[in-house]
């Protein structure tokens, strides 16, 4: 749908030689509900996402599948079927139209998309999710000051300070008993989570300026300039902008969980907490969270294996005409990936800071924490003896993914 959108969007510039009546065909279709099968893989974001592109316009043709929504559920049938279904003849193409409908960057950009949007989401998780552990494990708020914040300069720390401290505002009685610490300072992954958290903020909004332009942009090859009765090829099709995009999202979301499963690790040390070790009674001899933080140091490792930017392994492809490649749909699906582990590493914090906050009782979280941490509850019951946590785990991702602690 998302590949579908962003053609027709460049379609609509004027610039690209396609007729009205493909215009409409093309919207009627997808109002159906109708959507082309394309292969995930076949691109390599340069002259166009061609051969993802094509397999999308096939179905305008009556050639390939689609998946068609029915009683609740998508069922695959044929683009000839689909067709019929949504009223529709099989298109016959005029001169440049097969060209205006496969090239351009809509793969690429609707990769990058899904993973700034979800991205977006994860990272107001991550302050949550920070919030919760900087409370359970006492964190001192003179980070947060926001004296401190401002002299950063940096707008994301800003940001990410405003809402870390919007957690935390209100009466907390666990707080008021941080004076009995010893520590002095803490460690960096509760210190600096304005400032890496930060980074990646700031990271997301330069995303967006890129994808908004990409989106708007004549990705085309050749435009087509009628009031000048002018065709002019270009390398507007090139995915660069948003490759790099995709490329600086990986290492974004791999930050992201990697300070995550570091605040994890910081949890299961009652020297540091004063909490249980592996935050269960009798710790050692029954394992409490200490798998739960291996399998966070895991998805990190994944993750920075990940890390390695797509858009600098350009392979010349085409009998060397495309002689540089921006690798885009490799970047984008990379960071799809990553969002996924880095769901999972915050879904595991979640509960280890709730496990934590359990430990706190009687003494109460600020109101808008303890109110997340009784809906984690309401989900995931507190640890008392070794149990599966992975349907644990899974749950408390699968309720990140609907935003249903971010209210």
């Amino acid at each position: 749908m998302a590949m579908c959108l962003i053609r027709l969007n460049t379609i609509t510039l004027g610039r690209s030689g396609t007729r009205p009546e493909t215009v409409a065909a093309i919207i009627q279709l997808l109002e159906s509900g109708a959507l082309p099968e394309v292969p995930s893989r076949g691109s390599v974001g340069a002259s166009g996402d061609l051969a993802p592109s094509a397999h999308a316009a096939l179905s305008l043709l009556g050639e390939g599948w689609c998946t068609v929504p029915e009683g609740g559920s998508f069922n695959r049938v044929t683009a000839q079927e689909a067709l019929t279904r949504a009223g529709l003849k099989p298109l016959k193409l005029a001169a440049k139209e097969g060209l205006s409908l496969i090239n351009g960057t809509q793969l690429t950009t609707a990769l990058a998309l899904k993973a700034w949007y979800e991205g977006a989401i994860l990272l107001r998780t991550a302050n949550l999710a920070a919030a919760m552990t900087f409370e359970a494990l006492h964190g001192s708020r003179s980070a947060l000051d926001p004296r401190v914040l401002a002299l950063h300069r940096h707008e994301g720390t800003l940001h990410v300070g405003k809402d870390v401290l919007g957690w935390l505002d209100g009466e907390s009685a666990i707080h008021d008993t941080h004076f009995r610490i010893k520590w002095a300072q803490d460690p960096y992954s509760l210190r600096c989570i304005p400032q890496v958290h930060g980074a990646v903020w700031d990271e997301l909004e330069q995303a967006e300026r890129v994808l908004q332009e990409e989106i708007n942009a004549a990705a085309d090859n050749p435009l087509l300039f009628p009031e000048a009765q002018e065709s002019l090829s270009c390398g507007n099709f090139h995915a660069i902008y948003v490759a790099r995009v995709s490329d600086k999202l990986v290492t974004a979301f791999t930050t992201l969980a990697s300070i995550s499963e570091r605040r994890i690790n910081l949890a299961m040390s009652s020297r540091r907490t004063g909490l249980p070790d592996f935050l269960i009674d009798d710790g050692g001899v029954q394992s409490g969270f200490m798998m739960a933080q291996v399998t966070a140091a895991a998805l990190v490792s994944e993750c920075k294996a990940l890390s390695f930017p797509a858009s600098v392994d350009s392979i010349p492809t085409n009998n060397d005409q495309e002689d540089h490649v921006s690798m885009g749909p490799v970047a984008g699906f990379k960071a799809l990936e990553v969002v996924e582990k880095l769901r999972q590493v915050l879904a595991i914090e979640l509960m280890v800071s709730a496990q934590a906050l359990d430990f706190r009782h009687p003494h109460g979280a600020a109101p808008r924490l303890q109110a997340v941490h009784e809906r984690i509850r309401a989900d995931v019951a507190h640890l008392a003896e070794d149990r599966v946590l992975a349907t644990d785990i899974a749950l408390i991702e699968q309720r990140i993914a609907e935003e249903a602690y971010l209210s």
